[in-house]
Order: C-alpha cells, then sequence, then structure tokens
C-alpha cells in the first residue's frame, strides 16, 4: 500500500474513535440536563438555515444629518473709491500786452542867453522832462514842462543846494512844497500861490524849531494859527495881515495862561 493510503485510514481511525467519544460526552451531559439526546444530537449533526433573525445584518455607517441648504448671502457690492476731486487750477491771469518800447531820444539842447536846457522838446519848446540851466549862481530846475513853462513837480538847487521842492505852475510856486530860505535859513512846508504862502503850513526857524503853524495869507499869518517862542506856543488865536487880531489867548514861557480875550493889531482889547 502506498504510504497516503496508510495514512489516510490511519487518520480516520482517529476521526471515527473522537467521534464515538464526542458522542459519549453529549450523552452524559443530556443525562445530567434531563435532555433528549437523539434530539439534542440531531439538531447538532443537521446544519441550520441561515434566516433573517439569526444572520446579524452589519449596521450600515451613520450618515450625517443633511444641512440645510443655506443660500449665500448676497455681497454687498464695493463701493467705488471716490476718487479726489482735482484741485481747480488757477486760471493764468492775462498777462498785459506790452508796449512797444520806443527807441530812446536823444536829449534837446536848447539855448539861451542865461543859460541853456537840455531834455525833452516840443515845437522847439521845453516840453516833458528836462533841466534849464542858468549861468548865475549855478541855478537850475528839473522837473516837469509844458509848452516851455514849468509846470508840474519841480526841484530848484543852487549848486548842490535844494531851495525848492515841490509843485509849480506857470513857472511860479503853486500847490504843496517845501522852500528853504538862504537868506535865513527858515523852512517853510505848505501850500503856495503864484509864489506866496497862501493855506496852511509850517515856518520853522534855521535849527529846525517851529515858529508858526496854521493859516496863511500872501505871505503872512492870517486866519487861525499859533505862534511859538523856543518851541512853546506863546498864543493861539486869530491873525491878519500877519498880527494878532480878533479872539486869542496868551501864554507865559512856562506854558500858563495869561489872558484870553479879543486882540487888535497885536494889542489886547479887553481885559
Amino acid at each position: 500500500m502506498a504510504m497516503n493510503e496508510v495514512f489516510n485510514k490511519s487518520m480516520n481511525e482517529v476521526f471515527n474513535k473522537y467521534c464515538i467519544y464526542l458522542k459519549y460526552l453529549l450523552q452524559v451531559a443530556c443525562a445530567e440536563k434531563g435532555e433528549d439526546f437523539d434530539s439534542t444530537f440531531k439538531s447538532l449533526s443537521m446544519p441550520q438555515a441561515k434566516t433573517k433573525q439569526n444572520v446579524e445584518q452589519p449596521k450600515p455607517a451613520p450618515q450625517p444629518a443633511p444641512q440645510p441648504k443655506t443660500e449665500p448671502k448676497p455681497q454687498p457690492e464695493p463701493e467705488p473709491k471716490s476718487q479726489p476731486e482735482p484741485k481747480p487750477q488757477p486760471k493764468p491771469e492775462p498777462q498785459p500786452t506790452p508796449k512797444p518800447v520806443e527807441p530812446e531820444k536823444e536829449p534837446t539842447r536848447l539855448e539861451f542867453d542865461d543859460g541853456y536846457y537840455v531834455g525833452e522838446t516840443k515845437n522847439g519848446l521845453m516840453h516833458g522832462k528836462g533841466t534849464r540851466y542858468w549861468f548865475e549862481n549855478e541855478k537850475k530846475w528839473t522837473g516837469d514842462w509844458v509848452n516851455g513853462e514849468a509846470n508840474g513837480h519841480m526841484v530848484i538847487k543852487f549848486g548842490d543846494f535844494v531851495a525848492y521842492d515841490g509843485m509849480m505852475s506857470h513857472n511860479m510856486l503853486n500847490g504843496e512844497g517845501t522852500y528853504h530860505d538862504l537868506r535865513d535859513g527858515s523852512c517853510y512846508k505848505g501850500e503856495y500861490v503864484n509864489n506866496l504862502k497862501d493855506g496852511k503850513g509850517t515856518l520853522f526857524n534855521d535849527q529846525g524849531v517851529k515858529i508858526y503853524e496854521g493859516e496863511w495869507k500872501k505871505d503872512k499869518y492870517y486866519g487861525n494859527g499859533r505862534y511859538y517862542l523856543g518851541g512853546i506856543c506863546r498864543y493861539d488865536g486869530q491873525w491878519k495881515e500877519g498880527k494878532k487880531h480878533g479872539e486869542g489867548k496868551e501864554y507865559d514861557a512856562k506854558g500858563n495862561e495869561t489872558y484870553s480875550g479879543q486882540w487888535e493889531n497885536d494889542h489886547k482889547t479887553s481885559k
């Protein structure tokens, strides 16, 4: 006999003896429990049909609860960034049209018996800006001329000494001006009419100390004015032809009032 057959036969004998032994153990167990051996053996030896009850079904994996559908919230549209308003540019100011530059004219020289003139002219006369020179005393007038006469602002000099600086018309002092007297060094600042102090003006001595302040007529104190002596007012009142005349007050050297009343030709007429 082949080795395989011997081995199979031996195994069958062992299996049969094992089954007999198991059957014996089952009989003992049934006797102890008071169970029927045949029915118990039959139930163990025959295969049981599988039923839905004895077949344990795998539990399905728990599904997550359905989430309620949420509609996406509408996102607000981004506001457009406000652009800074452009600053208004200042309008360029209109530039004045430049006047054509006239070629400079050579100053004209006019000759006179006592002197000469250098400046602008018209029809052979002093007209415009220019200076009239005299041979005597180095006198010269510099300023505005119209048809051969001083008309407008004029400066009168004797050498380097300024005698007059002010307004003139028809070759005479007329209007506001300042006059320095070569004879006594006094100075007058005020109004003139035809070379005479006329209107309002102030007279100073050669030291610049005030002498008179007020109204004038034909080179004399006339109207209301104050007379000063040593810089102190000594009379304040009315004048006529250079004399105290009318209502006025007199003061001493300390400025104290000594008289108030009427005057006539420099004399007090009431006490």
